[in-house]
């Protein structure tokens, strides 16, 4: 199994709410992809292993705070895996934690990540717990809030645990990604890129530094910012 931590749910959650306003970090390996932020961090690096792997349903739940790597290496013996492809820009510098990987949103060869999480487990600015989404690949639950947390770069939620759709380790080795000197922006033009610069009439972009394309949607995050924090615990990662 990945390595399990020395830290729980209960003690995460005591060290967020220790604080007014906090940056939850992993391991800190996309923190170049936020906005600046020099405030207390409190880190889910300790909140690791996984909660239950099905394999005959290729289905992992995993805490936030797990390694990429150390989850491959097991789902590897599995004959299963994610599809993160050998020599990927983005997302293999190197890998970081699982909650890294999803609230980033950063996207990867095999599909945008937000694809493969089934469910969520998060902590809100309140300090409640909340379960979304669910532990099947197909359900009827309503609207998958997992996918609206995905990509919001820690300003929403605090992430504790993800239910992940596997892939076989065959199609996963399959995958090849091109290879890129200087990835400082990630755009959509009729399907996700990333390279140094954006080009012009890309759809929406994201880049360092929080940075974001005017075509986002600042009254939608506005409104779930004041019902999923409404005391502004979490420093937004975005500009």
């Amino acid at each position: 199994m990945a390595r399990g931590g020395d830290v729980t749910v209960t003690a995460f959650r005591e060290a967020v709410l220790g604080h007014p306003k906090v940056r939850v970090v992993g391991s800190g390996s996309r923190l170049a992809w936020c906005s600046p932020w020099d405030g207390p961090t409190v880190s889910t690096f300790g909140l690791a292993g996984i909660e239950e792997l099905s394999v005959p349903d290729r289905l992992v739940t995993v805490l936030a705070g797990t390694q990429v790597e150390d989850l491959l290496e097991e789902l590897k013996t599995h004959g299963l895996g994610l599809p993160l492809a050998q020599g990927d820009p983005v997302v293999t510098q190197r890998y970081g934690t699982i909650g890294g990987l999803f609230m980033g949103g950063l996207p990867a060869w095999g599909g945008e990540t937000r694809d493969w999480v089934l469910g969520m487990q998060v902590l809100r600015g309140d300090g409640s717990l909340a379960k979304v989404g669910a532990k099947v690949a197909k359900s009827v639950a309503g609207y998958d809030g997992q996918r609206f947390f995905v990509g919001s770069r820690g300003g929403l939620v605090a992430c504790l645990s993800v239910t992940l759709r596997l892939w076989p380790l065959a199609l996963v080795d399959s995958l090849r990604a091109p290879a890129f000197e200087d990835v400082r922006a990630v755009w959509f033009d009729g399907q996700v890129r990333w390279g140094a610069s954006v080009p012009t009439g890309a759809d929406w972009w994201i880049g360092q530094g929080g940075a974001r394309s005017p075509s986002s949607v600042p009254d939608l995050e506005r409104r779930a910012k004041s019902i999923l924090d409404p005391s502004g615990r979490f420093a937004e990662g975005w500009l």
